[in-house]
């Protein structure tokens, strides 16, 4: 699943620019949601910020999971014309 390049905590007009080190999910009898992917230094306030809006009900209730982001690298697929070559030659064999 593709997460957002920076963390979604804001205030004041102000969006931190730092990448999101957690996912912030919501899980009830509905099932889990994704509500929120935060950095380090803003983990505890979205938490604060959550809790604080299922007091109010303005937020559905269900217990808050979260998970750190797992890095995943991948061999980069380039595409250059060695590989086309290859590739072909690989279809043709018996």
């Amino acid at each position: 699943m593709p997460l957002p390049n920076h963390c979604t905590f804001h205030e004041k007009e102000k969006r931190c620019a730092l990448p999101p080190s957690f996912v912030l999910s919501l899980k009830n009898s509905d099932g889990e949601f994704m509500i929120s992917a935060v950095c380090d230094d803003h983990l505890e306030e979205m938490k604060i910020i959550i809790t604080s809006l299922q007091t109010k009900k303005s937020f559905p209730s269900g217990s808050l999971v979260i998970q750190p982001v797992k890095i995943v690298g991948t061999n980069c697929i380039k595409g250059t014309e060695e590989d086309y070559i290859e590739i072909e030659l690989d279809r043709y064999k018996p």
